[in-house]
């Protein structure tokens, strides 16, 4: 029994950190689109 949850803790500790890891991305890709966007707005705009 100990080690399906073993197994379990182990599959479960992963998909964490598989899931932290896109959220991250993802937030790092956002905040490089927006700065990028603001950088072209700026010279676009002249603001």
């Amino acid at each position: 029994m100990n080690t399906y949850l073993t197994i379990a803790a182990e599959l479960i500790g992963v998909a964490f950190v598989s899931v932290g890891t896109y959220l991250v991305a993802g937030f790092g890709a956002a905040l490089i689109v927006a700065g990028a966007l603001l950088l072209v707005g700026i010279e676009l705009y002249g603001l």
